[in-house]
Order: C-alpha cells, then sequence, then structure tokens
C-alpha cells in the first residue's frame, strides 16, 4: 500500500523507492503510470503500463520485482490495485509487509 500511495502522489523518491529497469535505469513516472480523467465525474484515475520487469528499490536495501500480467493496471489513492494484474518477487514478497497492515493505514 505505502508503494502504491506514493507512486498515486508521484512521492516515490521522498518515500523512500526508486524505481529501475533490468538495467538498472531509472524509470521515470510518465514512463509507466497512465493518468485519465473521466469526462462525466472529473474523477482522476491511474494505471500502470509497461512492457518488462520494473524493479521496485526501497531505501537501496529492498528489491522487489514487479510484471504486469494485464497491459493496464488500476490503483488507486489509497493503495488499492488490481491483485490480478501484477505478479511480484522479492523482498517485499517474501517479508510479506503489506499483509501484516490494515487497508485503512497511514504513515501519516
Amino acid at each position: 500500500m505505502h508503494f502504491f500511495r506514493a507512486l498515486w502522489e508521484n512521492k516515490l523518491e521522498a518515500d523512500g523507492f526508486s524505481v529501475v529497469d533490468s538495467t538498472n535505469k531509472k524509470i521515470l513516472y510518465d514512463k509507466f503510470v497512465i493518468q485519465a480523467k473521466d469526462i462525466s465525474t472529473g474523477d482522476q484515475s491511474k494505471y500502470l503500463n509497461y512492457k518488462g520487469i520494473l524493479f521496485v528499490i526501497y531505501h537501496k536495501w529492498s528489491v522487489t520485482s514487479i510484471e504486469l500480467k494485464k497491459e493496464y493496471v488500476y490503483f488507486d489513492k489509497t493503495g488499492f490495485f488490481d491483485p490480478f494484474g501484477i505478479s511480484w518477487e522479492g523482498d517485499l514478497v517474501k517479508q510479506r509487509i503489506a499483509d501484516l497492515l490494515p487497508f485503512e493505514y497511514s504513515l501519516k
């Protein structure tokens, strides 16, 4: 949830995250996040869109890879995301940190 909340706000670096590709090149936010606005309601929607594997690094010591299983993977500002749209591997999965937090959890 922390990663997706930081992603929604475009505050990955401020929250200790960086996203790189398989060559360790930093991926810019607008290269893997698509923003859309509902014409009728004006609500903002965001989606992950990337071909290949992304590596999420948290505070330079924890590395997790994510691979999108769908072309567009929805996520929202609360940290909710389509769980069937992403395949996870790495430190955050092994530690199962997300399973320990209630959905309403907030760092602030």
